[in-house]
């Protein structure tokens, strides 16, 4: 064995070591689900948890507890926009002992290790700079994610917790690149699923950190339910630059600012955005009941200013519902859009775009 090869080795293994240690933070935050060795994290002490929605498949499940000790969970919501599931320990006497996590921060996890949970093992990786954007199932929306690269190949991604070293929740995987295909071994018959770098490679997305503050912030309030910002407007890209309005909802806070069909938004609070994509990632991003100002250009040639109150996504204006029940399965990223959007099993007409 060469000393590159000795070294990569003892690289992989510290950073195992150092997940497995870090996985130990956060042993009494989590239970197991049942069936799918998939977790659940307590975010309030009063027993509220939180997990990925397509790991729930009942309405009522009993989970194992840090100690394997038998604790019976109802699901309260799902939220649709992010995928994630409010999960109600039916005793609080089961929850005591256990620590409620705290959420990270994009500071705290940009760049930095992070570590993942899945099959009872715990998995190394890098939370990658800058911003990408998937399409989120079933709701049609285009989020902002962020990219983790883990330095080993693991089965089960979807769903999978991810924690900073020191125990704080850095986001949920909500799908992943499949393997690249070689066409050399495609063409000799051979399996065809090929892993590079460090003991194969796994690339997982998750919902930025301020997204899942969001949720989290929503699941501990008193109605549970997370507030996502909304305009009522349906958008494409435009020729050019920008995205085009193509639908107006009636009563909603665009129409009440008057926003119509046939306007192109190239701005929002000054910054440039080039397509439908890059919209609704900055439209996303902004809180409900602030303030957005967007610079169009009218359908005669006028340019405008105008100031948009952010409306949330759950009240009736917005046409969304909050559901009570298991999920859709998760989809798996086809590929990654060359400018740094993810792709979730496009179809025809997901290029309109809903916020």
């Amino acid at each position: 064995m060469s000393l590159w090869a000795v070294n990569l080795a003892l690289l992989c293994a510290t950073q195992t070591a150092a997940a497995d240690l870090a996985f130990d933070s956060v042993r009494q935050s989590v239970v197991t689900l049942p069936g799918s060795s998939g977790y659940a994290v307590l975010i309030d002490s009063v027993g509220l948890f939180m997990a990925h929605a397509a790991l729930v498949n009942e309405q009522v499940f009993t989970a194992n507890g840090p100690s394997g000790e038998s604790i019976q969970l109802r699901v309260l919501l799902v939220d649709q926009p992010s995928q994630l599931a409010l999960l109600q320990a039916t005793k609080i006497t089961d929850v005591l002992g256990m620590k409620p996590t705290s959420t990270a921060g994009l500071k705290d996890v940009e760049g930095k290790k992070l570590f993942a949970l899945s099959n009872g093992k715990s998995f190394p990786g890098d939370y990658q700079p800058g911003q990408r954007v998937a399409l989120m199932q079933p709701t049609n929306r285009y989020v902002p994610v962020g990219e983790i690269r883990f330095e080993s190949r693991f089965t089960r991604v979807g769903g999978a917790l991810v924690f900073t070293p020191t125990g704080r929740i850095a986001g949920v995987l909500s799908g992943a690149l499949e393997p690249v295909q070689d066409p050399s071994a495609r063409k000799s018959g051979q399996d065809s699923s090929q892993n590079y770098g460090p003991a194969g490679l796994t690339v997982g997305y998750t919902l930025g950190p301020e997204i899942l503050q969001r949720v989290i912030t929503g699941f501990r309030s008193a109605d549970h339910i997370p507030k996502h910002p909304t305009l009522g407007i349906f958008f494409t890209s435009a020729e050019k630059l920008g995205a085009t309005i193509v639908r107006v909802t009636e009563g909603g806070p665009g129409d009440n600012a008057g926003l119509k069909t046939g306007d192109t938004v190239l701005s929002v609070n000054k910054k440039t955005v080039r397509n439908s994509l890059e919209l609704a990632a900055e439209l996303f991003k902004l809180e409900v009941g602030s303030t957005a100002r967007l610079g169009v250009l009218r359908a005669d040639g006028q340019s405008a200013q105008i100031e948009v109150k952010v409306g949330n996504f759950g009240d009736a204006s917005s046409g969304a519902k909050v559901s009570n029940g298991p999920a859709q399965r998760l989809r798996t990223l086809k590929r990654i859009h060359p400018n740094g959007v993810s792709r979730m099993d496009l179809r025809s007409g997901h290029d309109v775009v809903q916020v």
